[in-house]
């Protein structure tokens, strides 16, 4: 191997933008060669500046090494690329100290170069490259920040997991998942900027399944967002995942410890979600739930619930005074028993016109001239203006 004369390139050099650095030349390099000894012994001339995700097309002028600078920050991951038609791409990553970061020859199986680096300083970096038998070639270079996006969906558990849009100009309508704590990110991201492009409207199918998406915290410890009917349920260690609302875990294998799916199931009188082949009540008749179809239920009559002048379902509640009650199947009716801050009976200064507040909702009255209207846990009326 022909010795080599070495030839540091200071920093100032580097922002020069048409700086000629003469050094003896390396001939000797061959294929296999580690190119960084011969980093350094080469001039190098730039020929412009080259921002990330931009491409540049240059004619390489032998002898010297030609490039291109860029400004980069500390944590940038850089991926740089040169190629030609015809000629043969050597490359070489100056930081702006001058030294050499990365180099390449014959990437990927071709006559292309390519460097792939994480930048560790912050300042002007140069693309440097050249023909392998310095023959006048013409190259396109081409810059990249492959620095990855902030991560808005790591979780631990599907607690931590909300749907949301996916943003963007034309994804809107597409549902993804991500960290609660990041929804706010996760939106700024993908905000739409102008110019609009033009967006075809999607299917309604496809728009109306992707608002059924429910959270989850996958596989991977991320966020995505899956029908109900994907969620692998059930088991006291295979999976953690649990059904959302109106949705039951079910699977043949369950008492086995062995992971279900989730399906819709059945509301009982109480409003609980039962599973298919589970048995409920619906207030009036005991039901075994179906999937996929309408439940098989016993046909008795209901009994229903009168109090005053209203008549109530099975399994229907309601507020009288102070207290919330509940139709029971036979007719019978059970009420909590708080204790009333009011009493109408020791009230006679109040005339009441409903006697519990729901109705209150929807009585129309007026009251006479020094009176006011008054609501409270018993009902409502007029009493007199203090």
């Amino acid at each position: 191997m022909n010795p080599r004369t070495r030839c540091l390139l200071s920093p100032a050099s580097l922002l020069l933008a048409t700086s000629l650095f003469g050094c003896a030349a390396d001939d000797g390099l061959v294929k296999g060669d580690d190119l960084a000894a011969a980093d350094e012994v080469q001039g190098v001339t730039v020929i412009g500046e080259i921002t990330y995700g931009a491409s540049r097309t240059a004619v390489y002028a032998p002898p010297a090494r030609q490039a291109y600078r860029f400004r980069g920050a500390v944590g940038d991951r850089v991926d740089v690329r040169v190629r030609s038609t015809r000629g043969d791409a050597m490359v070489w990553l100056f930081d702006p100290t001058g030294r050499v970061a990365a180099t390449n020859d014959d990437a990927d199986g071709t006559l292309d170069a390519r460097v792939a680096h994480t930048l560790t300083r912050a300042g002007t970096w140069l693309i440097a490259f050249r023909d392998y038998n310095r023959q006048r070639q013409t190259f396109t270079v081409s810059l990249a920040n492959v620095t990855p996006a902030a991560d808005h969906t790591s979780c631990a558990r599907d607690s931590e997991c909300v749907v949301v849009s996916a943003g963007g100009c034309c994804g809107g309508w597409q549902r993804t998942a991500v960290n609660a704590a990041s929804v706010e990110a996760h939106a700024a991201a993908n905000v739409c900027r102008p110019p609009f492009p033009p967006c075809a409207q999607p299917n309604e199918e496809i728009t109306a399944r992707e608002l059924t998406k429910v959270a989850i915290c996958g596989a991977e410890r991320r966020c995505v967002a899956v029908q109900p009917e994907e969620i692998r349920c059930g088991g006291r260690t295979t999976n953690p995942h649990t059904c959302p609302s109106g949705f039951a875990c079910y699977g043949p294998d369950l008492a086995r410890d062995i992971p279900g799916t989730c399906v819709r199931g059945c509301t009982a009188a109480d409003g609980s979600t039962v599973a298919p082949e589970q048995g409920y009540s619906d207030g009036c008749n005991e039901c075994i739930c179906r999937a996929g179809g309408p439940s098989v239920c016993t046909r008795r009559a209901c009994a229903q619930c009168t109090v005053g002048d209203r008549t109530y379902q099975p399994g229907e509640t309601f507020r009288a005074a102070c207290n919330t009650c509940t139709c029971n199947r036979g007719g019978a009716v059970t009420c909590t028993a708080n204790a009333c801050t009011c009493d109408p009976a020791r009230e006679p200064q109040r005339r009441y016109v409903a006697h519990s507040p729901e109705p209150c909702r929807l009585v129309r009255f007026a009251c006479a001239a020094g009176q006011q209207m008054f609501s409270n846990d018993c009902g409502c009326g007029c009493e007199p203006t203090p």
